[in-house]
């Protein structure tokens, strides 16, 4: 039996093609090393350059697709906190899906998956499905039917898959029986329309199936419980072994793959069993094309409850749950420690990463959102939808619409090591509607227990620099003597001061331990300084969470921001300090001094959370929503506070040029679009020095489409200015989103892009 699926490299195909089409010309003031997003790394704490330049910004990749309840192109219009009825959400769901395009075609990229695959396409559809109707359960927590509805319809009906199966199970809740999920149509003592309005008194996702397969008889059409679905020593699914052949089986182990461009295979965690992988279930790992259908919220741990955590949902409780297999299949995946959550979650996804991803945004909860407390958990209504193929992508899109910093998110990060997708905001273009349509401060799960109050130092979510330049040991009497000039020192890899060199040292962790064995060995009373750089696209506040052991000194941009000694107890907020960062560059200068055994430091550059226009929250419990509570300063600090700042990351490179206004040299050809962004006409100015040939400027969409012939013909003109008013070649205004002006002229091909927003 084959580990993997046999799956088309067709993202590889429309990543590359939108590289060579979308190519971004910049400019720079001096030819520079650039630096890198701080960057990932793997077990052995071996680092992956990713290349990103995030100053100049990089080529677009990758799309999502993003759908409002008042989106332009749907017959009706809905705020944010009204219901939707059936027809609206599938209106929604199919509009999201059409404008998400296989690159070069009409066809939406999930049809064009299905469709390529070619005879016997097997598809899986895996929404956040975890609780029968009957059960406890809290609204927002698993994905709407009434969109699990719209997508299975959409497949059966408008592609060739041959074999549909609805998959339901994992989770943390326990099933009666195998098929009570699919079956049942009572909810919580009253019929589905209690939460989804609109939805048959007499739905379940059994009629749903068999609606299907009576539209379609030459398909098979199916519904498969997860729980039930663990592949066995003889290669087959326990569903499918008849009970006669059941008795001594046991699950077969696969290890976890490695199929990515820097060999990263399992993530270390204590529940791959004999330390090499674990038992995925059938229908995810032999699928030829699997949907996920998550719904959009936060919870413990992995912070971003979306697109890859709905892989706890891939495993079955017979072997998870207990320590003899099989003994039962109702309680929860205990074996699946939390503690290592973003690597087990990591870990899951790499057996059939998903092949397309519809996110159910309508209603989510917020906070500790997958375990209600009236006091962490919150609820949001939202009436929104994502869709896309790259999902690493699509989580970090979700990211931007809570207003959570996407590289604070450790399963992106390792999502997007293992070669799962990007999780970088300036690849990923989003059409539809913008972010900004739907961006609310979302509250982050706090892993607190009983009655939350106000803001400790455990409420804290942003990833701290972990790439340092170090130098010393110094011998030194006191935190006060001077090894080097502290208020100017700006060094560089391999500079050479007072008899020590500067070394770079990447840490696992936020925590930079200065008695990692691979360093100089320190002694008491001795001194290190540690330096790094973080840049700023724009000059904006930042507060400095500072955590340390022993004496601790801290200048940012040469002044002084923290002076203290005889830190006995290490906490990484140990210490809050408010700083303005520069457009550019800052550096930041750590004098330590050891005067016991214990000796290391922290430092993140986050947002504080008292800004949020955010007033008060919903809680949520099992079932019932309470009173709106008020958000004090301390709860803002704490739900809203401690992410990293936009648009900064820390780097060891050169200074980083800031594109200035300039004059143009003649020897050069440039393209540009201002004001950018633009909500009515943005003019692009274009220059040509010597230029004889035709010129040609057209504009493009996210997914490479023309939609409009600017201009074409000759020009004797070096500089020109040319008008577009946002709208397409039939006099249609286009939709909010990421544009690109082309213009070709002769070997001269210049790229540039634009963002409308209405």
């Amino acid at each position: 039996m084959k580990l993997l699926k046999n799956k088309k490299p067709l993202l590889l195909f429309s990543i590359i093609a939108c590289l060579v089409a979308f190519d971004i010309v910049t400019s720079r003031t001096k030819d520079i090393i650039d630096p890198v997003v701080d960057t990932f790394f793997s077990e052995s704490g071996e680092e992956m350059i990713d290349g990103y330049d995030a100053v100049s910004g990089a080529s677009i990749t990758t799309h999502v697709s993003l759908i409002t309840s008042q989106h332009a192109g749907l017959s009706f219009s809905k705020g944010s906190q009204e219901d939707l009825t059936p027809a609206e959400i599938r209106e929604m769901v199919l509009r999201a899906l059409s404008l998400d395009k296989h690159w070069g075609t009409s066809t939406s990229e999930l049809k064009y998956k299905i469709n390529a695959f070619g005879a016997n396409c097997w598809v899986a559809l895996l929404p956040n499905l975890c609780f029968y109707p009957g059960y406890t359960y809290t609204l927002g927590d698993q994905t709407d039917p009434r969109i699990i509805q719209a997508v299975f319809d959409y497949i059966a009906d408008s592609t060739n898959a041959q074999r549909i199966s609805l998959l339901a199970g994992g989770s943390y809740s326990g099933f009666s029986g195998e098929f009570d999920i699919f079956e049942r149509s009572e909810f919580y003592g009253s019929r589905w329309n209690s939460y989804f309005p609109g939805l048959s008194s007499t739905f379940s996702f059994k009629t749903l199936v068999e609606a299907a397969r009576a539209r379609n008889p030459g398909k098979t059409i199916e519904y498969i419980n997860s729980n039930y679905n663990e592949i066995m020593d003889n290669g087959l699914p326990y569903n499918e072994i008849p009970d006669s052949e059941r008795v001594g089986r046991v699950p077969q182990i696969y290890p976890v793959p490695t199929d990515n461009k820097i060999g990263l295979g399992a993530l270390a965690t204590a529940n791959t069993i004999s330390g090499t992988g674990y038992n995925p279930t059938d229908a995810v790992l032999h699928c030829n094309i699997l949907v996920n259908i998550p719904v959009m919220k936060t919870t413990r741990d992995v912070i971003i409850n979306c697109v890859q955590k709905n892989y706890i949902g891939t495993v079955s409780r017979a072997t998870y749950a207990n320590t003899v297999y099989g003994t039962t299949r109702s309680s929860s995946l205990s074996l699946l420690d939390h503690d290592l959550l973003a690597k087990t979650v990591a870990n899951l996804f790499s057996y059939h990463p998903s092949d397309y991803c519809i996110v159910d945004a309508l209603a989510s909860l917020e906070g500790d959102g997958s375990h209600p407390d009236a006091q962490r958990t919150g609820f949001l209504k939202r009436n929104f939808i994502l869709a896309g193929s790259d999902p690493i992508a699509v989580d970090a899109v979700g990211c931007l619409t809570m207003n959570l910093n996407p590289l604070d998110i450790e399963i992106l990060r390792w999502g997007t090591a293992k070669g799962f997708g990007t999780l970088f905001p300036d690849q990923i273009a989003v059409v539809g509607d913008s972010v900004d349509m739907v961006k609310t401060d979302v509250m982050a799960p706090i892993k607190l227990s009983g009655t939350y109050a106000n803001f400790t130092a455990s409420h804290y979510y942003g990833r701290g620099c972990r790439r340092w330049l170090l130098l010393g040991p110094f011998s030194s009497p006191d935190i006060d003597t001077l090894h080097i000039s502290e208020t100017s020192a700006d060094p560089y890899e391999g500079d050479q001061e007072n008899g020590h060199t500067w070394t770079p040292y990447y840490s696992p962790a936020d925590y930079i331990d200065m008695l990692d064995p691979t360093l100089p060995a320190t002694a008491a009373n001795s001194v290190t300084y540690a330096f790094t750089r973080i840049y700023s696209k724009t000059a904006q506040p930042a507060r400095l969470y500072i955590g340390g052991l022993r004496d601790l000194r801290v200048h940012v941009n040469g002044v002084e921001a923290l002076d203290t000694t005889g830190l006995l107890t290490y906490s990484r907020v140990a210490f809050l300090k408010d700083v303005q960062l520069n457009e550019g560059d800052n550096s930041i200068l750590v004098k330590i001094r050891r005067s016991g055994s214990e000796y290391g430091f922290s430092i993140a550059a986050v947002t504080s959370g008292t800004a949020t226009m955010r007033t008060s929250y919903v809680p949520h419990t099992w079932g019932s929503l309470g009173n709106p509570v008020t958000l004090s300063a301390g709860m803002k600090m704490s739900y809203f506070g401690g992410r990293t700042v936009p648009n900064t990351f820390y780097h060891l490179g050169a200074n980083v040029a800031i594109e200035k206004p300039r004059t143009i040299a003649t020897t050069k050809a440039t393209l540009s679009g201002s004001p950018n962004p633009f909500n009515s006409t943005v003019a692009i100015s274009f220059t040509l020095p010597g230029n004889a040939a035709p010129v040609r400027i057209d504009v493009f969409d996210a997914s490479g489409k023309k939609i409009k012939a600017l201009f074409s013909g000759p020009t004797a003109r070096q500089n020109a200015t040319i008008l577009w008013n946002g709208r397409d070649a039939y006099g249609k205004s286009v939709v909010s989103g990421v544009y690109f002006v082309r213009l070709a002229s002769g070997s001269t091909i210049l790229t540039h892009r634009l963002v409308y927003l209405k």
